[in-house]
């Protein structure tokens, strides 16, 4: 069994004027709150013990899962400061009920339709013509952020990590948290780097359906290949309650 923590507590600068006075995760693509393709996703598997989304003080994401999800048990909690993405996951963790579980992360602007065998510790990854605009993975779990120069990869992080070695994550998350960066912010490298040192390199997952969401470029260009991909000739009308 999995717990799942996505982290969503993002503001997105760069997403403005879309994300204004919204959270990223709360976007519309295509109709629908980014963070609904993760919610809906994730619901199919059947292996999943409990859900936390880490979101900011907005609340908008509580709000609209409440309202879109009261079957399922999703817990919200905040980040009240924006300390990094490994901080987000070390805020949800202490929402995480069931200690024996492995974890998966997702980050809140990722959409991904592919489908993973999950007892496996891995990082899902895309294939990517510019290494330099992504954290790129070798084969070795060695990671390369945004690097200036080449690498032997063309295997880019798309936000989707799992471990299964729960004990092993325990004492890696704890490592991690002890490392910020230059700005003062926790990474999610950091957590990987930690749990790779003492569970051996990470398999590598690639993927055909993702869709990035986290910058305009990228996201207009997302929402495009989700309508080529969903478009099909139809005789009725249905009302998306999106």
């Amino acid at each position: 069994m999995r717990s799942i923590i996505i982290p969503a507590a993002g503001k997105a600068t760069r997403m403005k004027p879309l994300s204004r006075g919204v959270s990223k995760a709360m976007i519309p693509v295509n109709g629908r709150p980014l963070i609904s393709y993760i919610i809906n996703k994730i619901s199919e598997e059947k292996d999943v013990k409990e859900i936390v989304i880490v979101e900011n003080e907005l609340g908008d994401i509580s709000e609209f899962v409440a309202r879109v999800y009261p079957q399922m048990d999703i817990k919200c909690v905040v980040q009240h400061e924006p300390l990094g993405p490994l901080h987000a996951i070390n805020v949800g963790m202490t929402a995480v009920e069931h200690d024996k579980t492995g974890i998966t992360i997702w980050l809140g602007d990722t959409i991904c339709l592919d489908t993973f065998d999950y007892r496996d510790s891995f990082l899902a990854v895309h294939q990517v013509e510019d290494p330099h605009r992504w954290c790129m993975v070798d084969e070795y779990t060695q990671l390369y952020d945004k690097p200036a120069g080449d690498v032997d990869t063309d295997k880019a992080l798309i936000g989707i990590y799992n471990f299964v070695e729960r004990e092993l994550f325990n004492i890696a998350i704890a490592d991690a948290m002890t490392r910020p960066d230059s700005n003062g912010e926790y990474q999610i490298a950091q957590l990987i780097n930690a749990y790779r040192s003492a569970y051996g390199p990470l398999l590598l997952k690639n993927t055909n359906k993702w869709y990035d969401c986290g910058e305009l470029n990228t996201f207009y260009e997302s929402k495009a290949r989700l309508l080529s991909s969903s478009a099909r000739s139809f005789n009725r009308i249905e009302v998306d309650p999106f």
